[in-house]
């Protein structure tokens, strides 16, 4: 297995975390575990075309790396853009925001999957 494959292998088992603590009523540590799903799938795409990874938890930044290599990736801007506060929001006392309900965790998973989605199909389709 490649090492790209590796980092997209922890993107599905952490997003299929964040699933199942959805379905535990654990929504803050499923958005926690999405953006980190999110995250690692664009750092799959950056490993696969040999782009030395920032030490960051930044999606939009990373959103804008792999832009550079495929323009398609403007898509998935928004929903970067949505998730990358959730890398510390419920990481850290001084960062917590107030408990997330069900129905916000939802959306913040579609936003993860459609990363983790998009990531996994343009792999595919480059042959890499």
């Amino acid at each position: 297995m490649q090492t790209h494959e590796r980092w997209l292998k922890i993107a599905w088992q952490e997003y299929g975390a964040a699933e199942a603590l959805q379905k535990a009523h654990f929504p803050n540590q499923a958005s926690y575990f999405a953006q980190q799903a999110a995250e690692k799938a664009l750092k799959a795409y950056l490993v696969a075309h040999n782009i030395r990874l920032a030490k960051t938890h930044d999606l939009e930044l990373l959103v804008q790396e792999c832009k550079v290599i495929n323009v398609r990736f403007l898509r998935l801007a928004y929903h970067a853009y949505f998730l990358s506060d959730y890398a510390t929001a419920f990481r850290y006392p001084q960062t917590m925001y107030d408990d997330l309900f069900i129905f916000e965790c939802h959306e913040i998973l579609q936003h993860a999957k459609k990363i983790i989605h998009f990531v996994t199909s343009t792999l595919a389709t480059e042959k890499i």
